[in-house]
């Protein structure tokens, strides 16, 4: 039986205004590009000296990823960080998952997935919200860390790593003795301090590691959003390249408003 399209969509939407009326939540879906020129709220900060750069591929989606590496290795130093831009409460996240790129190169090979790792930062409500919340036994920024490491990836392609709110973990830091071993049953009211994406854990095994992120998706009650890591594009060579919509692909030094906008910018040099 052949679907129409038209009347697919119809009902499809339709179907949405019905679920609003009802009073059930439709969670936003969006795509976000990230750039050097716009990291559109994520926060990258090595610890140390980690070589990264937004290129054009390999990618999971779109057409480039952020690739870092190679690491060092020098015990204590030298790990890639990467903040993602979620701070709320625990109940409300949902889901997240991201891609990570185990490049050719990397010495370790599949192995080297663990050092692509993420790690949730957690202030429990059960001692208190804030830095050190209500007990004398909290210290440092968080109460629980939840750490989710792979166990292995694709030497060359792209592996997918997540967690959600019953997702078993590698290991739970639990400073206060309060944190749940999943998220689900936490105490109402915690909140999240950090997301952070990790390459490399600053020691010496973290040595010629080599790879890559893309396709960050952080779900959560009302909302899904997806992160697509992007190069910078430009700035145009020649008019031609302005030509025939090329203008709107260009955002380095700045995004154009039209074809003649892009071609200004080239006859004067600017």
């Amino acid at each position: 039986m052949k679907l129409n399209v038209r009347t697919a969509l119809v009902a499809g939407t339709a179907a949405l205004a019905m679920l609003a009326i009802a009073g059930v939540a439709v969670a936003t879906v969006s795509t976000v590009v990230v750039k050097p020129t716009n990291l559109n709220g994520w926060v990258i900060q090595p610890d140390g000296v980690v070589p990264y750069s937004f290129v054009a591929g390999p990618a999971s989606i779109g057409s480039g990823s952020l690739q870092v590496g190679p690491i060092a290795g020098v015990p204590g130093t030298n790990k890639f960080v990467m903040f993602a831009p979620y701070a709320g409460l625990v109940s409300e996240l949902t889901g997240f998952s991201y891609d990570f790129y185990l490049d050719p190169a990397t010495q370790g090979g599949a192995s080297d997935a663990a050092h692509f790792y993420v790690n949730l930062y957690v202030d429990d409500a059960a001692n208190g919200i804030g830095f050190y919340g209500a007990s004398a036994t909290t210290s440092g920024f968080y109460d629980c860390r939840y750490d989710s490491a792979p166990a292995t990836g694709t030497v060359g392609g792209w592996t997918a790593n997540s967690f959600s709110q019953t997702s078993a973990w590698t290991n739970v830091a639990n400073r206060t003795g309060t944190c749940p071993a999943t998220l689900a049953p936490i105490t109402p009211g915690s909140t999240v301090r950090f997301i952070a994406v990790n390459g490399g854990d600053s020691s010496s095994s973290d040595a010629g590691v080599m790879g890559g992120y893309d396709n960050v998706v952080i779900s959560t009650t009302t909302d899904m959003t997806t992160y697509d890591f992007e190069p910078t594009v430009g700035p145009p060579a020649s008019k031609d390249a302005c030509k025939d919509g090329g203008w709107q692909a260009f955002d380095t030094p700045r995004a154009f408003q039209n074809q003649g906008d892009c071609v200004s910018f080239v006859n004067n040099g600017a």
